[in-house]
């Protein structure tokens, strides 16, 4: 079982959480892979949207492009992604 740990997660580094004031902890056994991550509402893996990626298995949200840039297509997997 994978464990998330509670963390609060500042607005511009993260995206697609219920409140991002409020720490975050649960249980899963999914392992999102890269250009995910797990969607608390669904209780499964999504795809990064557009303007943003995630580089890393197992998260619960995908990083932001910096500002200006965004993505090419969905499930990107690093900020190289990211254009301008």
């Amino acid at each position: 079982m994978l464990c998330i740990k509670c963390k609060r997660v500042p607005m511009n580094e993260m995206i697609h959480l219920i409140d991002v004031l409020t720490p975050i902890c649960y249980f899963t056994t999914v392992k999102c892979p890269v250009g995910t991550f797990f969607n608390v509402v669904s209780k499964s893996c999504s795809g990064c949207p557009l303007g943003t990626y995630q580089p890393l298995e197992g998260s619960v949200a995908c990083l932001v492009c910096p500002v200006n840039h965004t993505t090419d297509h969905n499930n990107s997997k690093s900020e190289q992604e990211c254009k301008g």
